[in-house]
């Protein structure tokens, strides 16, 4: 497996919110294919990067 990096994985879909992305992989559980796993986890990754890119973009800034 290719080390992930703090980039968002564009085949992957990304959700509005956190809440949002973290309801999207409860509603998937039961989870038993790892490759399945592995796209809720980067759905949940691109969204989380969505949501913190502002304020790291604020702290570089100053």
């Amino acid at each position: 497996m290719q080390q992930l990096k703090p980039v968002p994985q564009t085949i992957y879909p990304e959700k509005d919110s956190l809440d949002e992305a973290a309801q999207f992989v409860l509603d998937q559980v039961p989870i038993t294919d790892p490759n399945e796993a592995y796209a809720l986890l980067m759905t949940y990754h691109n969204t989380l990067l969505k949501t913190v890119a502002p304020s790291l973009s604020s702290l570089t800034t100053k």
